[in-house]
């Protein structure tokens, strides 16, 4: 993953979501025979919205002087599956990321939803919640684990499971710890009957991938603009507390 990453000029984050489209991809080969030309799925992605200091805190030894609150927020995701190479795959993923991750957009959501949870009736945000996630195909996280091993009560951790429980069919946890990568899928098996296949076909879009960067010319991801980032976020909750205002 780190020598894709450095060949590319990608994160570690761009290749585990561009290794997830890929994934995705190959399992609607193999379960539907091909992947539809307008086929679109949204992924919510788990952010961390702490500063750096704090989260260079949580996995170092000042651990236990870090409060445990919650401070993340959803960015909703469009996975690529109907962009046929690996490399396609990786720099479509790292546009939507970097879209994502410099616009203004996660910070003033995550403000806002707090706003609304304080002014707006419990069963009016509930609403909004069921609302926001059923327009979402599954959930995904990537959560960078201690880079060592570790121990409890002398006993060696073999390795680590991370889940994201939302309200989704299908959830994607994906957790590092010492060296290693582990993805956990948690779904309803009405919408993926075969999880452990679709786990089977991760490490087969790995080497796929590492095996497109060997070649030397890379497409360059252009620069995006927020400001319709921005309008999005900020239109729902201008409807919510107007028609708070109003009723």
């Amino acid at each position: 993953v780190k020598e894709i990453k450095n060949l590319t000029g990608c994160t570690v984050n761009d290749v585990l979501f561009a290794c997830l489209a890929g994934l995705l991809r190959s399992y609607l080969i193999e379960t539907e025979g091909r992947v539809a030309p307008n086929m679109k799925i949204h992924t919510n992605c788990l952010i961390n919205m702490r500063s750096n200091e704090e989260t260079q805190a949580l996995l170092g030894k000042d651990a236990a002087d870090v409060a445990l609150d919650n401070k993340f927020n959803f960015l909703p995701i469009r996975m690529p599956v109907n962009s046929t190479t690996p490399l396609q795959r990786l720099y479509a993923c790292k546009r939507e990321l970097d879209e994502k991750k410099h616009s203004p957009a996660p910070l003033i959501a995550m403000k806002l939803s707090i706003l609304a949870f304080i002014m707006l009736p419990r069963n009016v945000v509930m609403q909004c919640m069921y609302q926001a996630f059923d327009r979402v195909t599954t959930m995904l996280s990537n959560v960078p684990g201690p880079r060592d091993e570790k121990f409890i009560c002398g006993i060696k951790v073999n390795s680590m499971t991370f889940f994201s429980p939302g309200l989704v069919a299908s959830n994607f946890g994906l957790i590092s710890y010492n060296n290693k990568i582990t993805l956990s899928i948690l779904s309803d098996e009405k919408v993926l009957p075969e999880p452990q296949k679709f786990a089977e076909l991760f490490p087969k879009e790995l080497d796929k991938l590492y095996e497109a960067v060997q070649q030397t010319d890379f497409e360059k991801p252009r620069k995006q603009e927020y400001y319709i980032d921005v309008l999005v976020v900020l239109a729902p909750f201008a409807i919510l507390f107007f028609l708070r205002y109003l009723f």
